[in-house]
């Protein structure tokens, strides 16, 4: 395990069995009342975050990769608390020409650091690479992106081609 603080990315820590799953569940679902149009500039982006339904019946597949993450970094040594999206928890569908602004993320509860795990699900043709504070963190489809999103300026470059760029990402709040 890597220091948790800092981002990095975790070369193939999803099987293409959990990025399969993850994605069906996402092309199946991403006309539905569970996704709305992320809030970013420059946006071409389809999200679970912020959909206001009760309940969103994410997949098992996706659960069971939320403990490997917990378990991958010993987050049990950690005081931990969950962001306030569905199971904390964001499905995301991207489409070319889309990009993520530069932006921090709010801390949820005072004193906890929010953290995202961004998992990528599919391989886009060119783009869509994430950056950190101006620095790129190249990914291949199984990677997992570790990040203090309420520490760090992030975004992405402009996805080109016709692959979209599924995502799923998990949210921890650590004290």
């Amino acid at each position: 395990m890597d220091n948790i603080f800092t981002p990095h990315v975790v070369h193939n820590f999803l099987s293409n069995e959990e990025c399969d799953k993850l994605s069906k569940w996402i092309s199946i679902n991403q006309s539905t009342q569970y996704f709305q149009t992320a809030d970013h500039e420059g946006c071409f982006r389809q999200t679970t975050r912020g959909v206001e339904v009760d309940k969103i019946p994410f997949p098992i597949t996706s659960y069971i990769v939320r403990d490997k993450i917990f378990d991958y970094f010993n987050l049990k040594n950690f005081e931990v608390k969950y962001p306030f999206y569905h199971d904390a928890m964001i499905a995301s569908y991207g489409f070319a020409p889309d990009e993520c602004g530069v932006h921090k993320d709010p801390e949820y509860y005072e004193g906890y650091g929010t953290y995202h795990c961004l998992c990528l699900l599919t391989q886009p043709e060119e783009g869509g690479t994430p950056v950190l504070d101006g620095v790129e963190y190249p990914m291949n489809k199984g990677d997992l992106l570790w990040l203090p999103v309420s520490k760090v300026n992030h975004g992405t470059t402009k996805l080109k081609g016709s692959i979209p760029r599924l995502l799923w990402i998990f949210g921890f709040c650590i004290k």
